[in-house]
């Protein structure tokens, strides 16, 4: 049996190392701008990232544009990463890679728990449960992984919650308060203890109750299976028409659903009981987020096919293939910033001064993945999750 057979790093599809990095840029800005909170924030403290009238605008601008929309394309690349391994490594092995694959999400689980003593809003945990199911579903016919993938994106999971009772997660306003004040003022091991036991169970009633961010994560991944058996990416010049309908259908459907749910809330709202407002607000909103993710998936897919546009776009490529360093680094920054074991800034401004600094960190991060790889095969957690996948080091400085 052969132990030690990962891809070689040469091996990589550029245009998914970017649109990856694309995405974990839209993530980063959304973290920031939340200033790392994840979560509802007391009541004595109000709306804290809107202090002023540039701070509502760039609240609008990012709800409608970024919030939820770089988490799904994230989830899509996730699922296409899975097909591209699993189909490589037994192509090249002769072997299922199932069961290490399995032991990979494992590793991933491990360094969420990490993650999650930081940043109780960590995604590494979820993808890594989500995996174990995903692992099911790679041999199941392409059709039935569309049909399922569907569903689970129109809010079908949503739709049995609220018919079976099933609300909306209801906030402690006490909870909400000592959080706060224990990120304010409290050290990193209460905080670390919040995040990683009450935090952790709020994020999974969050991923799996009435939000169901979690069901449309795991549809996305459905459909980045599909995607990764159809080979979208690896020949991308010739699913052109596939990226032009994404764009164009895309951005219908989303100004439409934007256009419905102000008719839907403007004349009737009042007429609409408060539970069912919740669903269809979620709904709707969620819809969007299908819609403009898929735009963005044909846009970017484009713009990357034009040459003069790809030396700009390539530019995310390093930082996409250090997502997993990139992404705790990220949370590491910005809990430093705004978490009392660090500066403890968190409510002291708004989205006018986070977005920006979520933006600098991007760009810092960016020139410092190109750099690094310049000198590394791998980015610092990618060689250790790597590593521990395969059990043997692997290489790390190039030669």
């Amino acid at each position: 049996m052969q132990t030690s057979l990962p891809t070689a790093p040469e091996n990589r599809l550029q245009l998914v190392d970017a649109l990856r990095g694309f995405s974990l840029a839209g993530i980063a800005i959304v973290h920031f701008m939340e200033q790392y909170l994840a979560g509802p924030a007391p009541e004595s403290v109000g709306n804290f990232t809107q202090q002023n009238t540039v701070d509502l605008v760039l609240e609008v601008i990012t709800q409608v544009l970024i919030r939820g929309k770089f988490f799904a394309l994230f989830s899509f690349l996730f699922g296409l990463s899975f097909s591209l391994q699993m189909d490589r490594t037994q192509a090249r092995t002769g072997q299922d890679f199932s069961l290490r694959f399995a032991w990979r999400l494992l590793v991933l689980f491990a360094i969420g728990l990490f993650h999650q003593c930081f940043y109780r809003g960590d995604i590494l945990t979820v993808f890594a449960m989500l995996g174990f199911p995903l692992l099911l579903f790679y041999r199941v016919p392409d059709r039935w992984v569309g049909i399922i993938a569907a569903l689970l994106l129109l809010g079908l999971p949503r739709l049995i919650i609220q018919l079976s009772g099933g609300g909306m997660m209801e906030s402690s306003p006490e909870n909400d308060l000592h959080y706060w004040n224990t990120v304010k003022t409290g050290t990193f091991s209460e905080i670390a203890w919040l995040n990683s036991w009450d935090g952790f169970w709020q994020k999974m009633e969050f991923q799996f109750g009435l939000f169901s961010r979690g069901y449309q994560s795991f549809g996305w991944f459905l459909f980045g299976l599909l995607a990764g058996r159809l080979r979208l990416f690896e020949f991308a010049e010739a699913y052109r028409p596939v990226w032009r309908k994404l764009l164009r259908y895309g951005l219908f459907t989303f100004l439409g659903l934007i256009a419905a749910a102000a008719v839907t809330f403007g004349l009737f709202g009042k007429q609409i009981p408060e539970s069912l407002a919740s669903f269809l607000g979620i709904s709707f909103f969620d819809w969007a987020n299908i819609a403009l993710t898929l735009a963005y998936i044909g846009a970017f897919a484009l713009l990357f096919l034009k040459p003069n546009w790809q030396r700009r776009l390539l530019v995310f490529a390093p930082y996409g293939r250090m997502a997993l360093t990139n992404y705790v680094l990220q949370t590491l920054i910005g809990t430093t910033i705004f978490f009392s074991f660090g500066l403890g800034l968190i409510g002291d401004f708004g989205n006018s001064v986070t977005l920006p600094l979520g933006l600098a960190v991007c760009v810092v991060q960016i020139w410092w993945s190109a750099r690094w790889l310049q000198h590394f095969q791998y980015g610092p957690l990618e060689w250790l999750w790597r590593s521990l996948t395969w059990f043997s080091w692997q290489a790390f400085r190039k030669k």
